[in-house]
Protein backbone atom coordinates (compact mmCIF):
# COMPACT_ATOMS: atom_id res chain seq x y z
CA UNK A 1 0.00 0.00 0.00
CA UNK A 2 1.38 3.48 -1.41
CA UNK A 3 0.24 7.15 0.39
CA UNK A 4 0.37 10.23 -2.10
CA UNK A 5 4.05 10.54 -1.51
CA UNK A 6 5.21 7.42 -2.64
CA UNK A 7 6.43 5.88 0.43
CA UNK A 8 4.96 1.91 1.17
CA UNK A 9 2.95 2.64 4.26
CA UNK A 10 3.28 -1.95 4.60
CA UNK A 11 6.73 -1.99 4.41
CA UNK A 12 7.34 0.80 6.63
CA UNK A 13 5.00 -1.06 9.09
CA UNK A 14 6.81 -4.28 8.76
CA UNK A 15 9.85 -2.79 9.25
CA UNK A 16 8.99 -1.14 12.46
CA UNK A 17 7.63 -4.44 13.74
CA UNK A 18 10.95 -6.45 12.79
CA UNK A 19 12.81 -3.90 14.61
CA UNK A 20 11.12 -3.96 17.62
CA UNK A 21 11.18 -7.89 18.08
CA UNK A 22 14.79 -7.20 17.54
CA UNK A 23 14.84 -4.90 20.30
CA UNK A 24 13.10 -7.15 22.44
CA UNK A 25 14.96 -10.38 22.14
CA UNK A 26 18.14 -8.34 22.87
CA UNK A 27 16.17 -7.30 25.85
CA UNK A 28 15.10 -9.97 27.00
CA UNK A 29 19.01 -11.74 25.83
CA UNK A 30 20.41 -9.11 28.03
CA UNK A 31 17.96 -10.00 31.11
CA UNK A 32 19.13 -13.51 30.77
CA UNK A 33 22.77 -13.04 31.06
CA UNK A 34 22.36 -10.12 33.80
CA UNK A 35 20.34 -13.27 35.98
CA UNK A 36 22.71 -15.68 34.54
CA UNK A 37 25.99 -14.25 35.50
CA UNK A 38 24.44 -12.81 39.10
CA UNK A 39 23.20 -16.29 39.66
CA UNK A 40 26.52 -17.83 39.14
CA UNK A 41 28.10 -15.56 41.16
CA UNK A 42 25.31 -16.06 44.04
CA UNK A 43 26.16 -19.36 44.35
CA UNK A 44 30.20 -19.01 44.11
CA UNK A 45 29.51 -16.84 47.07
CA UNK A 46 27.80 -19.41 49.07
CA UNK A 47 30.29 -22.77 48.09
CA UNK A 48 33.35 -19.85 49.32
CA UNK A 49 31.21 -19.05 52.54
CA UNK A 50 30.87 -23.14 52.94
CA UNK A 51 34.66 -23.87 52.49
CA UNK A 52 35.41 -20.96 54.68
CA UNK A 53 33.10 -22.05 57.46
CA UNK A 54 32.84 -18.77 58.26
CA UNK A 55 30.36 -17.44 56.10
CA UNK A 56 26.88 -19.23 56.93
CA UNK A 57 24.91 -15.76 58.09
CA UNK A 58 27.45 -13.63 55.65
CA UNK A 59 27.01 -15.46 52.55
CA UNK A 60 23.73 -16.14 52.18
CA UNK A 61 22.98 -12.10 52.71
CA UNK A 62 26.09 -11.01 50.23
CA UNK A 63 24.39 -13.95 47.71
CA UNK A 64 20.65 -12.07 48.46
CA UNK A 65 21.76 -8.27 47.94
CA UNK A 66 22.75 -10.09 44.17
CA UNK A 67 19.13 -9.50 43.58
CA UNK A 68 19.20 -5.56 43.86
CA UNK A 69 20.30 -4.87 40.51
CA UNK A 70 17.56 -7.65 39.25
CA UNK A 71 14.50 -6.09 40.97
CA UNK A 72 15.38 -2.62 40.48
CA UNK A 73 15.67 -3.01 36.96
CA UNK A 74 13.68 -5.59 35.43
CA UNK A 75 11.22 -6.44 38.80
CA UNK A 76 10.25 -8.80 41.31
CA UNK A 77 9.54 -11.43 38.55
CA UNK A 78 13.00 -11.96 37.35
CA UNK A 79 14.32 -11.47 41.05
CA UNK A 80 11.89 -14.07 42.54
CA UNK A 81 13.18 -16.35 39.54
CA UNK A 82 16.95 -15.65 40.14
CA UNK A 83 16.59 -16.24 43.80
CA UNK A 84 14.60 -19.86 43.17
CA UNK A 85 17.32 -20.60 40.40
CA UNK A 86 19.94 -20.32 43.28
CA UNK A 87 17.59 -21.87 45.84
CA UNK A 88 17.52 -24.99 43.47
CA UNK A 89 21.38 -25.18 42.79
CA UNK A 90 22.41 -24.18 46.58
CA UNK A 91 20.04 -27.09 48.00
CA UNK A 92 21.97 -29.24 45.48
CA UNK A 93 25.58 -28.43 45.44
CA UNK A 94 26.78 -25.87 48.64
CA UNK A 95 27.79 -28.86 51.17
CA UNK A 96 26.89 -27.08 54.32
CA UNK A 97 23.14 -27.59 54.71
CA UNK A 98 22.53 -24.90 57.41
CA UNK A 99 24.03 -22.15 54.79
CA UNK A 100 21.89 -23.31 51.84
CA UNK A 101 18.41 -23.56 53.98
CA UNK A 102 19.30 -19.92 55.45
CA UNK A 103 19.85 -18.63 52.17
CA UNK A 104 16.61 -20.41 50.44
CA UNK A 105 14.09 -19.61 53.88
CA UNK A 106 15.82 -16.44 55.60
CA UNK A 107 18.15 -14.44 53.35
CA UNK A 108 17.34 -15.21 49.31
CA UNK A 109 14.00 -13.17 49.40
CA UNK A 110 14.15 -10.40 51.21
CA UNK A 111 14.98 -7.48 48.72
CA UNK A 112 11.74 -8.65 47.26
CA UNK A 113 10.05 -8.93 50.37
CA UNK A 114 11.57 -5.39 51.80
CA UNK A 115 9.98 -3.97 48.36
CA UNK A 116 7.09 -4.93 49.27
CA UNK A 117 6.97 -4.19 52.98
CA UNK A 118 7.65 -0.38 52.12
CA UNK A 119 4.30 -0.12 50.66
CA UNK A 120 2.93 -0.73 54.19
CA UNK A 121 2.72 3.05 55.75
CA UNK A 122 2.84 2.18 59.29
CA UNK A 123 6.54 1.67 60.44
CA UNK A 124 5.08 -0.91 63.60
CA UNK A 125 3.27 -2.72 61.36
CA UNK A 126 6.70 -3.29 58.57
CA UNK A 127 8.65 -4.50 61.84
CA UNK A 128 6.00 -6.79 63.20
CA UNK A 129 5.99 -8.54 59.97
CA UNK A 130 9.66 -9.08 59.58
CA UNK A 131 10.33 -9.77 62.97
CA UNK A 132 7.52 -12.67 62.60
CA UNK A 133 8.42 -13.64 58.59
CA UNK A 134 12.37 -13.26 59.77
CA UNK A 135 11.72 -15.39 63.20
CA UNK A 136 9.56 -17.93 61.67
CA UNK A 137 12.06 -18.87 59.29
CA UNK A 138 14.78 -18.78 61.32
CA UNK A 139 12.91 -21.58 63.19
CA UNK A 140 12.15 -23.57 60.08
CA UNK A 141 15.38 -23.90 59.20
CA UNK A 142 16.63 -25.46 62.62
CA UNK A 143 13.60 -27.51 62.75
CA UNK A 144 14.76 -28.89 59.31
CA UNK A 145 18.56 -29.33 60.25
CA UNK A 146 17.21 -30.96 63.22
CA UNK A 147 15.13 -33.86 61.42
CA UNK A 148 17.76 -34.34 58.99
CA UNK A 149 21.18 -33.93 60.93
CA UNK A 150 19.88 -34.67 64.62
CA UNK A 151 21.41 -33.29 67.62
CA UNK A 152 24.70 -33.36 66.24
CA UNK A 153 23.58 -29.58 65.13
CA UNK A 154 23.58 -28.38 68.26
CA UNK A 155 27.00 -27.70 68.83
CA UNK A 156 27.69 -26.09 65.67
CA UNK A 157 24.16 -23.57 66.86
CA UNK A 158 26.26 -22.68 69.76
CA UNK A 159 29.18 -22.23 68.15
CA UNK A 160 27.99 -20.13 65.76
CA UNK A 161 25.64 -17.71 67.99
CA UNK A 162 28.13 -15.06 67.84
CA UNK A 163 28.45 -15.56 63.62
CA UNK A 164 24.38 -14.77 63.51
CA UNK A 165 24.33 -12.03 66.21
CA UNK A 166 26.52 -10.14 63.98
CA UNK A 167 24.72 -10.92 61.08
CA UNK A 168 21.47 -10.28 62.64
CA UNK A 169 22.98 -6.91 63.56
CA UNK A 170 24.60 -6.05 60.33
CA UNK A 171 20.84 -6.48 58.73
CA UNK A 172 19.07 -4.10 61.44
CA UNK A 173 17.01 -7.11 62.00
CA UNK A 174 17.35 -6.33 66.17
CA UNK A 175 16.01 -3.78 67.94
CA UNK A 176 16.64 -4.80 71.52
CA UNK A 177 19.23 -7.69 72.34
CA UNK A 178 19.02 -9.18 76.41
CA UNK A 179 21.74 -10.70 77.11
CA UNK A 180 22.83 -13.02 79.73
CA UNK A 181 25.79 -12.94 81.66
CA UNK A 182 26.10 -16.26 83.78
CA UNK A 183 29.29 -15.25 85.94
CA UNK A 184 32.90 -13.45 86.31
CA UNK A 185 34.91 -14.47 83.12
CA UNK A 186 37.02 -16.99 85.94
CA UNK A 187 33.77 -18.82 87.08
CA UNK A 188 31.98 -18.70 83.48
CA UNK A 189 32.21 -22.49 82.95
CA UNK A 190 31.65 -23.52 86.55
CA UNK A 191 28.63 -21.82 86.48
CA UNK A 192 27.45 -23.18 83.32
CA UNK A 193 28.03 -26.96 84.44
CA UNK A 194 31.51 -27.29 82.89
CA UNK A 195 30.53 -26.10 79.22
CA UNK A 196 33.47 -23.09 77.87
CA UNK A 197 31.48 -20.95 76.02
CA UNK A 198 33.29 -17.71 77.31
CA UNK A 199 35.44 -16.88 74.56
CA UNK A 200 31.89 -16.62 72.08
CA UNK A 201 30.40 -14.82 74.97
CA UNK A 202 32.85 -12.29 75.28
CA UNK A 203 32.10 -11.54 70.94
CA UNK A 204 28.69 -11.31 71.73
CA UNK A 205 29.29 -9.03 74.47
CA UNK A 206 31.83 -6.73 72.23
CA UNK A 207 29.23 -6.08 69.67
CA UNK A 208 26.71 -5.13 72.11
CA UNK A 209 28.65 -2.50 73.70
CA UNK A 210 30.06 -1.47 70.21
CA UNK A 211 27.17 -1.39 68.68
CA UNK A 212 24.04 0.57 68.30
CA UNK A 213 21.58 -1.58 68.78
CA UNK A 214 20.01 -0.88 72.30
CA UNK A 215 20.55 -3.78 74.53
CA UNK A 216 20.82 -4.78 78.49
CA UNK A 217 22.82 -7.37 80.21
CA UNK A 218 21.56 -9.46 83.28
CA UNK A 219 22.68 -12.26 85.37
CA UNK A 220 20.86 -14.45 87.44
CA UNK A 221 22.64 -14.55 91.04
CA UNK A 222 22.62 -17.00 93.51
CA UNK A 223 24.50 -18.52 96.75
CA UNK A 224 27.12 -20.04 96.33
CA UNK A 225 28.05 -18.71 92.57
CA UNK A 226 27.88 -15.30 92.89
CA UNK A 227 29.88 -12.60 95.26
CA UNK A 228 31.05 -9.77 95.35
CA UNK A 229 34.47 -10.22 94.11
CA UNK A 230 32.82 -12.08 90.82
CA UNK A 231 30.12 -8.93 89.90
CA UNK A 232 33.97 -6.63 90.47
CA UNK A 233 35.44 -8.82 87.27
CA UNK A 234 32.13 -8.53 86.05
CA UNK A 235 31.94 -4.51 85.85
CA UNK A 236 35.44 -4.52 84.80
CA UNK A 237 34.44 -6.35 81.76
CA UNK A 238 30.96 -4.81 80.99
CA UNK A 239 32.32 -1.31 81.70
CA UNK A 240 30.22 1.33 80.62
CA UNK A 241 26.91 -0.71 79.90
CA UNK A 242 23.57 0.99 78.80
CA UNK A 243 22.16 -1.55 81.32
CA UNK A 244 22.84 -4.30 83.25
CA UNK A 245 20.59 -6.47 85.95
CA UNK A 246 20.76 -8.18 88.69
CA UNK A 247 17.98 -11.19 89.10
CA UNK A 248 17.43 -12.61 92.05
CA UNK A 249 17.47 -16.29 91.82
CA UNK A 250 14.03 -18.22 92.46
CA UNK A 251 14.13 -21.29 94.25
CA UNK A 252 11.08 -23.56 92.54
CA UNK A 253 12.36 -26.41 94.75
CA UNK A 254 12.84 -28.63 91.84
CA UNK A 255 16.45 -28.12 91.53
CA UNK A 256 17.62 -31.78 93.13
CA UNK A 257 21.33 -31.85 93.97
CA UNK A 258 22.25 -28.20 92.80
CA UNK A 259 23.75 -26.55 95.49
CA UNK A 260 22.80 -23.26 94.96
CA UNK A 261 20.63 -21.24 96.90
CA UNK A 262 18.32 -18.10 97.06
CA UNK A 263 20.16 -14.42 98.54
CA UNK A 264 18.70 -12.06 100.46
CA UNK A 265 17.92 -8.72 99.47
CA UNK A 266 20.83 -7.65 101.59
CA UNK A 267 23.53 -9.55 100.06
CA UNK A 268 21.73 -8.63 96.51
CA UNK A 269 21.81 -4.81 97.12
CA UNK A 270 25.92 -5.58 98.22
CA UNK A 271 26.33 -7.47 94.88
CA UNK A 272 24.84 -4.07 92.98
CA UNK A 273 27.11 -2.05 95.17
CA UNK A 274 30.06 -3.80 93.76
CA UNK A 275 29.44 -3.55 90.43
CA UNK A 276 28.33 0.52 90.55
CA UNK A 277 31.63 1.85 90.37
CA UNK A 278 31.82 0.17 86.85
CA UNK A 279 28.15 0.29 85.56
CA UNK A 280 26.46 2.87 87.12
CA UNK A 281 23.30 1.80 85.41
CA UNK A 282 22.97 -1.62 87.34
CA UNK A 283 19.71 -2.29 88.86
CA UNK A 284 17.75 -5.27 90.25
CA UNK A 285 14.79 -6.43 88.53
CA UNK A 286 11.80 -5.91 89.83
CA UNK A 287 12.60 -2.65 91.61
Amino acid sequence: MWNKTGYNVQESRERLRREGENTMRKTESQKIALCGMLGALSVVLLLIGSALQIGTYAAPMLAAFLLIPVLEDYGPRYALTLYATVSILAVLFVPETELAFFYVLVMGYYPVLRVKLNTIKSRWVRWIIKFAVFNAATVLVYLLLFALLGPAVLDELLADGTAMLAALLREGLLDYVAMDIKNAPALYAQTCGGIDRLAQVRESAALLLGGNVDYEFRTTVCAPLHTPEAMVEIGQWLQGAKRYFLQPFVDPGALLGSGVTSLSHEAVSALRCSVLPYIPSTQIRGE
